[in-house]
This record gives C-alpha cells, structure tokens and sequence, in this order.
C-alpha cells in the first residue's frame, strides 16, 4: 500500500507538471508529426551521481494509470511493486528513446517523463525527473514552397516552387518559366503527387508520350518537404512564409 501511495504522489506531481530540482539535465527532442511523433531525451545525472550505479526510468502516463518503458524497449502498466527501470548499472549520460511514430492525438492526455536516481525512493525524494515536451511545430501543407537543395534530374529539372491548395491541386514552376499542374493526396506526412503528361504540363525540354504519368511521393516533416525519386535522386523545399 505504500509504494502505491507513493505512485499516486509521483504521478499527482507529474501531472501537475511541477518542474524537477537539481544539477542534472534532462533535455527532450521531439520531431515529426503529432499522429507520427518520435520523442527521445538526453539525460545528464548530476556530478555527485556520476559514476555512482542506479537506474534510469522512463514513464508515459494517461488519466489514471502510469506506463514504464523496460530495457526490452517494450512499455508495462504499473500495478504495484518496484518502478520497472529502462536502464540499470553505472549512472552518467544516458540516451533515452521514448517512441517513435506515434499516434499521439489517439491518446489525448498523454505525457512522458524520464527520471534517475540510486533507486526509485532517491528519486522520488530528491525530485530527480521531468517532463518531456512533445509538441511539435505544426507544419501545414498548403502554400507555397521553394527549393533549397537538389541532387539529380528526376525526370526532368525538379521545380524551383511548388504550391498547394486546400483541396488536391499542386502547381510547379521552375526557374525558366515552365509550370504544370499535379494532383496530390495524403497520407499522414507523406504526400503522393500525380503528374501526367500533356500539352499543358510540358516538361521544358522533354518529349513524352501524353498521357505518360508520373507520381512522386513528398514527405512532410519539421525539416521540410523533402523529395525523393526512385534512382536516388533527392530535393528539399521551404515553405515561404508571407509576413
């Protein structure tokens, strides 16, 4: 009973998001998407834990209930005893992957925390954890974006901008002039572009039969929009921001 009293102090705490005390670090990266969300922390232990052995704890909590992440790389539902530790022996700096494509929006509530000490009552006590932040910038699709970087011809010189509207119509142009029009879908962060060839959407320089179809596939993330064809060839754009 008292270790899950304990519990239910720690998790009331870190609900409240009550900030961690100490010399240590804890430093948390979050990059893709919500509904594909990779997160992971950098853990530094305080100069008078170095060395020393412990563990290193890993939690994800929701309304009620606290998941801790093994060694295994596999998360447990706590229902008593001691805290499962995700990394046991010499305390110093420690990596931590928390998940990786995530769907976070399905789990509305959702926080992750990662801790240390010589063991669980060390850390409980000295307040030796925080919390990860997992928003991430929210990037949207529609607008207009430029190339900053290319490597290859694709089938023909990948355009300067490309442009997206609400609905699922991409434009291009290229430095000389050239643009055409492409239809595109999505899913997730991946953005699948349907080119086909017509008067309209003439290649400058590239003679093709009409109705030829290209699809290129883009991928959405805090990086950017990155491009990649299958013989390797490779372009990443920037959205425009209009003041």
């Amino acid at each position: 009973m008292k270790t899950w009293r304990c519990l239910l102090c720690f998790v009331c705490v870190l609900l409240a998001g009550t900030a961690a005390a100490g010399n240590f670090s804890i430093v948390g990266s979050a990059t893709g998407s919500p509904d594909k969300l990779t997160l992971k922390a950098t853990l530094q232990v305080a100069p008078e834990d170095a060395g020393k052995p412990g563990a290193v704890y890993a939690v994800a909590t929701l309304p009620g209930m606290a998941f801790f992440k093994q060694a295994s790389g596999t998360w447990s539902l706590w229902s008593g005893g001691d805290f499962p530790a995700y990394f046991k022996g010499t305390l110093g700096s420690h990596a931590v992957d928390l998940v990786a494509g995530l769907d976070s929006t399905q789990l509305p509530g959702i926080a992750f925390y990662v801790g240390y000490g010589l063991d669980q009552a060390d850390m409980l006590a000295n307040g030796k954890y925080s919390r990860i932040a997992i928003q991430v910038q929210s990037v949207t699709l529609e607008g207009v974006w430029q190339m900053v970087s290319s490597t290859g011809l694709f089938f023909g010189q990948p355009p300067d901008y490309i442009a997206f509207d609400a609905t699922d119509t991409m434009v291009g142009v290229d430095a000389a002039g050239c643009s055409f029009a492409a239809t595109y879908v999505v899913s997730g962060n991946v953005i699948t572009v349907t080119i086909v060839a017509n008067d309209a959407n003439a290649q400058c320089g590239a003679e093709e039969e009409p109705g030829t179809v290209h699809r290129l596939e883009y991928v959405l993330d805090q990086s950017g929009l990155s491009l990649k064809a299958a013989d390797g060839s490779t372009a990443l754009y920037r959205k425009i921001v209009v003041p």
